[in-house]
C-alpha cells in the first residue's frame, strides 16, 4: 500500500462506518467498493483497505461473495470491547522506563486536537497500547489488545471529538503511574479508560456525543 493511500483508510474508514451507524447503510444492506469509493471521494484502493479492516471489526459480514453492512455488531462491541481481563497493571508495570517516559512525551506535546491530524493521533495511541500489551509478554493479551484496538479504532476523533482531551489525561495518569511503578493503580486508571470510551461509543451510537 502506498503512503497515501494508508493515510487515507483511516478517514474511508470513518465515513464508511459513519454511514452504518447514520443508517445509509443499514442493516445487511449490500456494500460496494465502487459504489462506496465514488460516494465518500476517494479512490477504490484505500476504500478496499478500509472494507477489510471492518469486516476483520465484523462491523461487515459475508454471505457467499457478498459483503453486508453489519450494524449490530457495532451494539455489541459498545457492551464490552475488551474481551477477557487480563491484570493490565501487573503486565503494565514491566514496561521500560525509557519507553514510558517516550510514550508520556509524545502524547503530552499533542495538547491541541486542531494541530495533529486522526493518523498521528491514532499512532500515538496505538504505540502506547501496543507498548503495554508487548509488556506483559503474554501472547492472547497482546493478541486481544489488537482485536480491541482494531474495534475502538472504528471510532476516531471525527465522530467523537469530545474524547480527545479526556482521553489524553486518562493516558497521561496511567502513564505517571507507570513511571511511578504503581501496578496497583494501572489497572483501575486501565479500566476507566476503556469504560469512558466505551461510553462515548455508546452515546455516538445514539446520537448524544458532541459531534
Amino acid at each position: 500500500m502506498s503512503k497515501t493511500n494508508a493515510s487515507l483508510t483511516p478517514t474511508a474508514q470513518e465515513s464508511i462506518l459513519g454511514m452504518i451507524h447514520g443508517r445509509q447503510l443499514a442493516h445487511e444492506t449490500v456494500v460496494r467498493e465502487c459504489d462506496l469509493a465514488n460516494q465518500v471521494g476517494l479512490s477504490r484502493t484505500p476504500v478496499r483497505d478500509a472494507l477489510g479492516r471492518l469486516e476483520g471489526g465484523d462491523f461487515l459480514r459475508r454471505s457467499g461473495r457478498t459483503l453486508l453492512a453489519n450494524r449490530r455488531r457495532a451494539w455489541r462491541f459498545a457492551r464490552d470491547p475488551r474481551g477477557p481481563k487480563t491484570d493490565r497493571g501487573v503486565a503494565a508495570a514491566r514496561m521500560p522506563l525509557c519507553i514510558v517516559s517516550s510514550r508520556k512525551s509524545r502524547i503530552e506535546a499533542m495538547n491541541d486536537a486542531k494541530s495533529f491530524g486522526s493518523v498521528e493521533r491514532w499512532d500515538a495511541d496505538q504505540e502506547l497500547h501496543t507498548a503495554i500489551a508487548h509488556a506483559s509478554g503474554n501472547g492472547l493479551f497482546e493478541r486481544m489488545v489488537a482485536e480491541c484496538r482494531l474495534r475502538t479504532g472504528m471510532f476516531g476523533m471525527e465522530r467523537i471529538p469530545s474524547r480527545f482531551e479526556s482521553g489524553r489525561a486518562e493516558h497521561l495518569a496511567t502513564l505517571g503511574a507507570l513511571h511511578e511503578r504503581a501496578a496497583e493503580a494501572v489497572g483501575p486508571l486501565m479500566d476507566a479508560h476503556i469504560e469512558n470510551a466505551k461510553l462515548a461509543v455508546v452515546r455516538a451510537l445514539t446520537g448524544l456525543a458532541d459531534l
